[in-house]
This record gives structure tokens, C-alpha cells and sequence, in this order.
């Protein structure tokens, strides 16, 4: 184990205990070239981060078909259990209202209610934002139509403040989570 420390992306945190991982084979034949990388655990807040962060371009290459039928065939070829049916699950009603609920009921725990902007970062068209607030707005480098009401933007520059920012099922595929999020409220 080396004595070199990798620092949380979620916490910010000096993270020392790690695995060597491979970078999944359907990764790599979407056009990224790391075969290893080290998967970091971090003591403070739990969250696990591979030491592989991907560049704008790697990114690209990555999400530029997401879940179309190209990444569906090169996914299923490495990953069998990866269907059609599997990937359309995300669209389907129950499992959307069910996330759109736990987000709404954690914001009324908090006592947070009195949003006008709300911005889903890789929130794919918008499904997942809660029916509250007046400027609703995902951030996804996908071409997906939005849902009525929802604006899309695909570069942090072109976000507005915010009044609430989901970054919700995205850390893990975002390099610079702290970075992006920076430029989005400036």
C-alpha cells in the first residue's frame, strides 16, 4: 500500500486505504484507455472514488450514447444482465415517482420548501425534479428531449443560481464534483 493519499471527492477528506481495481472492459471499449486504477475508501464519510478520473473528452466518449443502441449493445456484450428492459426501468412511472418522492420528502424534513430555481445536474430529462419551484432545469450532456417544463443546459457556465442544486446518482461519474459545482454558482 502506498503512502500516497487521494482526497474524498464527497468530503474532501485524505483518503490512504485502497484496492486496485480494472476499469470495467465496456468502459474501456467505449474509448477509454486505463485498464487499472485504485478504488479508494474513504475513512470519514464512507464514500467510496477510483483514483481514474475522467477528462472532459473520456467523458464524452463515454455518455455521448448513453443508454442508446450503441451503449446498450456494448454494455450487454460485458455485462449480460444489462437489458433493454433493465435500462428503460429508469423511465418507467413507479420507479420515477418513487425517486421524485424521496426527494420531495427529504426537503420537507429538512423544512426546505421555497425553491424557485432547481437545477438536476445528469438528471437525463428532468424526470427526477420534484414538482416545486418555478425555474426547473437539468444539466445532461445527452440530446434526450426534456419533459414539459423543464430546461436543459449541457455546460455549468450556462447554469443560473440556484436555489437547490440535485446532484443525485452522479459523483461517480463526474471528475471534479467540487470544481463544477463552483463554476455553477458563480
Amino acid at each position: 500500500m502506498s503512502l500516497r493519499q487521494e482526497l474524498c471527492v464527497v468530503c474532501l477528506s485524505s483518503c490512504s486505504n485502497y484496492v486496485f481495481a480494472v476499469v470495467s472492459p465496456w468502459i474501456r471499449e467505449l474509448g477509454i484507455r486505463s485498464v487499472i486504477s485504485k478504488y479508494y475508501l474513504c475513512e470519514k464519510c464512507n464514500s467510496g472514488q477510483f483514483s481514474k478520473r475522467y477528462d472532459n473528452k473520456e467523458m464524452e466518449s463515454i455518455y455521448k450514447d448513453y443508454r442508446g443502441e450503441y451503449y446498450l449493445s456494448i454494455r450487454k456484450k460485458w455485462e449480460p444482465w444489462y437489458s433493454t428492459d433493465y435500462n428503460s426501468n429508469h423511465d418507467a412511472k413507479t420507479w420515477v415517482e418513487n425517486r421524485k418522492n424521496a426527494i420531495t420528502e427529504f426537503l420537507l424534513s429538512c423544512e426546505l420548501t421555497n425553491f424557485t430555481t432547481i437545477i438536476d445536474i445528469g438528471g437525463d430529462r428532468g424526470q427526477y425534479i420534484p414538482d416545486i419551484g418555478v425555474n426547473r432545469i437539468v444539466l445532461d450532456i445527452s440530446d434526450k428531449e426534456t419533459l414539459p417544463g423543464i430546461s436543459r443546459v449541457q455546460e455549468f457556465s450556462d447554469l443560473p443560481n440556484a436555489d437547490l442544486i440535485i446532484y443525485a446518482h452522479v459523483l461517480e461519474h463526474v471528475a471534479e464534483p467540487f470544481s463544477d459545482l463552483k463554476i455553477g454558482s458563480q
